[in-house]
């Protein structure tokens, strides 16, 4: 298993954060690295969607988790593998802290930690300041 955690703060709330980030059909307003999502309907748990990154294959996801205004997290299925992506919004005094994790497991999960894991990390902070925009827009 692979494991990569990434924390931000907004000076905003949980549900001013909350729509664009479950707003799965147009996450390629926040991550620059989408060329595409397809998603039938809005998001519930267990609810399948596509995505297609920038100079990528088309990715298979599921919605896991929907617990609105704290928590979204998503599963991207990879041969012999999965990457959960874990969204949390936690109220503080003035704001909200927002922690993302993402995990990778199974039997390749060594190999797919190198593909796309750390790319995905990498790419988390521009991707949460950019959610942030948009919320606040």
């Amino acid at each position: 298993m692979w494991k990569h955690e990434f924390s931000e703060y907004a000076d905003l709330t949980p549900e001013e954060l909350w729509e664009p980030l479950t707003d799965i059909a147009n996450w390629g307003n926040i991550d620059q690295q989408i060329e595409w999502v397809k998603i039938e309907g809005p998001p519930v748990e267990g609810k399948l969607f596509y995505l297609k990154p920038k100079g990528g294959p088309k990715l298979k996801l599921k919605v896991e988790l929907l617990r609105k205004p704290n928590e979204y997290a998503d599963i991207c299925f990879l041969p012999l593998a999965k990457m959960k992506t874990t969204h949390s919004l936690s109220p503080s005094s003035d704001g909200t802290d927002i922690g993302v994790c993402i995990e990778i497991t199974g039997l390749l999960s060594f190999m797919w930690q190198r593909i796309v894991g750390h790319q995905h990390a990498a790419g988390l902070r521009k991707q949460t300041q950019r959610l942030i925009e948009v919320a606040s827009a």
